[in-house]
């Protein structure tokens, strides 16, 4: 159920972000901020960030 909402949220964003990509460019503020979107799904949903500071603490 979580995992089809994330799934569903990805998508949309995703497709508004292509779209933002054609009409105004790469570097355009829409697309970066659809790219912070889609940054911060993951930690949105399950806590967890998008590089785990912890996998470099253990050796």
């Amino acid at each position: 159920m979580i995992l089809k909402k994330i799934v569903d949220e990805y998508e949309s964003i995703k497709g508004n972000m292509n779209v933002a990509r054609k009409q105004f460019g790469e570097h355009h503020h829409l697309v970066a901020e659809y790219q912070n979107q889609l940054d911060n799904l993951c930690n949105r949903y399950i806590n967890v960030k998008r590089t785990d500071s912890r996998l470099n603490d253990e050796k």
